[in-house]
């Protein structure tokens, strides 16, 4: 998407002055688009969170709120948790 074309250069300018990234958010993107698998691999990010986010549809939840970083091994453990706020309401 058109977001990330203009994080990327946000990320550039950031990544001269610190050496660990934590992007968290509503991407609007799975992270099996090809997109994102490109943004990650430009900026060698991990997501760290593995579960559906997004249950727009019941039959098809999809990840799209993800927390990236360029240094997973510095966090144990990522979950979900419902919450009951949401910015999709299943009828």
């Amino acid at each position: 998407p058109d977001f990330l074309n203009k994080l990327g250069p946000i990320l550039d300018h950031y990544m001269s002055n610190y050496d660990n990234f934590l992007l968290l958010g509503d991407f609007n993107s799975e992270m099996t688009e090809k997109v994102m698998l490109d943004f990650c691999d430009t900026y060698n990010l991990k997501n760290l969170i593995k579960e559906p986010t997004c249950f727009k549809n019941l039959y098809n939840p999809s990840l799209i709120d993800l927390i990236l970083t360029n240094k997973p091994r510095s966090f144990q453990n990522s979950v979900t948790y419902e919450s009951g706020l949401s910015d999709h309401h299943i009828n």
